[in-house]
């Protein structure tokens, strides 16, 4: 008797494991995903993987001695999460309202996908403390135990004109470079819904001149009215 209902708690027990696994599982599924974020880089440009606003590249992509690097930075962040082997997940996230939104995207894709690219510990640079701060937070939510280095806070008061910066690592050793580039402008403006965008002015169509306004005929002076007497002409007073 004693054994069999051993046997009930215990499978009791497994029911319960087994319904968590299924909500937690179900959380996963259904969880927010924001939509700017896009789909991760699989391809190579100019011999690495070069990361324009908004993209990003997943460790599982990279094998040891591939390149890195987050381009354009004028104010947005390069994130690099690295696994145990020191290979990274790198991300360009564009600043505003929508860097803990695209993050929290990221490291939600990487919770859901093989334990080889979870991370175990991040380098961050950023153009302010401000979105450093929520960026680290974002990281945090799916993986606690990460460990962060120190923040690479940058400044755009010592850009040339037409600069930018770019942070360039290489698969399978945990440094982070610095350097400055040309800015190159590849990021077009998204058309807000519900909203006419104005057109560009090289496609707007010519402004039409207005036809010459035709003169007025000379007004002519009032004739006298039958059956009525005209007041006298006013004398100029003396």
């Amino acid at each position: 008797m004693l054994f069999t209902n051993f046997l009930v708690a215990l499978g009791s027990v497994a029911t319960a494991v087994s319904m968590a696994q299924d909500l937690n599982d179900r959380s996963r599924a259904f969880r927010f995903v924001p939509r700017k974020l896009d789909d991760p880089s699989t391809a190579k440009t100019n011999g690495e993987y070069e990361l324009q606003q908004d993209h990003w590249v997943k460790a599982s992509t990279l094998k040891v001695g591939d390149k890195v690097s987050v381009v354009n930075l004028t104010g947005c962040s390069a994130v690099f999460l690295w696994n145990s082997q020191n290979i990274p997940s790198a991300f360009h996230i564009f600043c505003g309202k929508d860097e803990k939104s695209d993050m929290t995207k990221g490291v939600q894709n990487l919770g859901d996908s093989s334990s080889a690219v979870h991370p175990v510990s991040a380098s961050i640079a950023a153009g302010s403390m401000a979105s450093y701060d929520i960026l680290k937070a974002a990281i945090l939510q799916e993986f606690k135990n990460v460990k962060f280095d120190e923040p690479d806070i940058y400044s755009t008061a010592t850009l040339k004109n037409g600069e930018a910066y770019r942070f360039d690592v290489v698969a399978g050793k945990k440094n982070v470079t610095r350097r400055t580039m040309s800015r190159t402008d590849t990021q077009q403006q998204q058309p807000q819904p519900g909203r006419k965008n104005p057109p560009s002015p090289q496609n707007s169509p010519p402004r039409q001149n207005s036809p010459p306004r035709k003169n007025s005929p000379p007004r002519q002076n009032s004739s006298p009215q039958p059956g009525r007497k005209n007041s006298p002409r006013r004398q100029n007073s003396q």
